[in-house]
């Protein structure tokens, strides 16, 4: 191609810049900032429900999505309420059958998180010895494994319930699970644990029908419970809880944040679901759990870290 030409052309898009930046500068500012009107996860809002939500989050803007879900947080509340589904009798909830068609021996040894789950259920799995099940201020032991939700094959964003637990007055302890070498940030189990208890309230009656029949006839096991407020708990290996004590990027996005997620676990704390955070064993190569208790995970997502 001809040199000369090439200068031209290059002279001429200079030119063109120059023009345009002229153009801007010239412009008045915008009285809002269109960042500002978007809301902070991408083209999502609250009036489609927390379980539209759970895709969205990331570190970058996590502050502003705590925010937001703190402002709107009613909105959410209702909207996830009114899309969730409702599966039929003929459904059912799968609590006596845990983990559905999939047995512990076919699943996938890649899927860590699924083995993981495994393992739990193993360890503090329902055998009517609630002493050796429970779990201090969690739980008395795990009732069923991958609850699905769900009333179709297109899922539209509802999944199944990790683990489903036995809270200590009997309740159920909606319990989202997360791998050691999971990096999510903090705020998408929330959403998920929080979306599924919501769901559950929904299907109330028949999910009650089958719970009642996983556990009668267990010593102490009395039906005659409040399910006002809600347990959602949070649960992964040390190497999760490691990583958001201090995330390589964005760090200070992410420390910036920690007030607004405190001012929105409180918030859902007033509306009636409480979310915990919890530490377990890590997962051995032979599949089995370390030694260690469930215990309290402690770290800039409970409100008296920073105090």
């Amino acid at each position: 191609m001809d040199p000369q030409f090439i200068q031209q052309m290059i002279a001429s898009i200079r030119h063109q810049v120059e023009e345009l930046e002229r153009h801007v500068e010239s412009q008045e500012p915008p009285l809002i900032d269109p960042k500002d009107s978007v809301p902070p996860f991408r083209d999502r809002s609250a009036s489609e429900g927390m379980h539209r939500l759970n895709d969205w989050p990331t570190s970058k803007f996590f502050g502003e999505q705590c925010k937001y879900l703190v402002t709107h947080l009613s909105t959410a509340i209702d909207a996830t309420k009114r899309f969730a589904p409702e599966r039929s009798a003929a459904q059912g909830f799968r609590l006596l059958n845990p983990g559905g068609r999939i047995s512990d021996d076919d699943m996938n040894e890649d899927s860590e998180e699924r083995r993981l789950e495994a393992a739990l259920f193993r360890r503090w799995g329902l055998t009517g010895d609630w002493e050796a099940s429970k779990v201090d201020e969690l739980w008395r032991a795990i009732g069923s494994k991958q609850v699905p939700l769900f009333d179709s094959r297109k899922k539209d964003g509802w999944g199944h319930i990790d683990l489903l637990a036995v809270g200590h007055d009997n309740a159920p302890v909606v319990v989202e699970l997360k791998k050691g070498t999971n990096k999510e940030p903090l705020l998408r189990p929330v959403l998920e644990g929080v979306s599924y208890a919501l769901a559950l309230e929904k299907v109330w009656v028949p999910f009650m029908e089958e719970y009642t029949q996983l556990l009668e006839g267990l010593s102490d096991f009395n039906p005659d419970f409040s399910w006002s407020t809600k347990q959602v708990a949070i649960i992964a290996p040390s190497g999760y809880w490691e990583y958001w004590q201090r995330p390589r990027y964005p760090r200070e996005k992410v420390a910036s944040g920690w007030a607004s997620f405190h001012q929105l676990i409180g918030a859902l704390a007033e509306a009636g679901i409480q979310v915990t955070f919890w530490q377990c064993p890590d997962l051995q190569p032979d599949g089995t759990l370390g030694p260690d208790n469930i215990v309290q995970a402690s770290g800039p997502w409970t409100s008296t870290y920073l105090r």
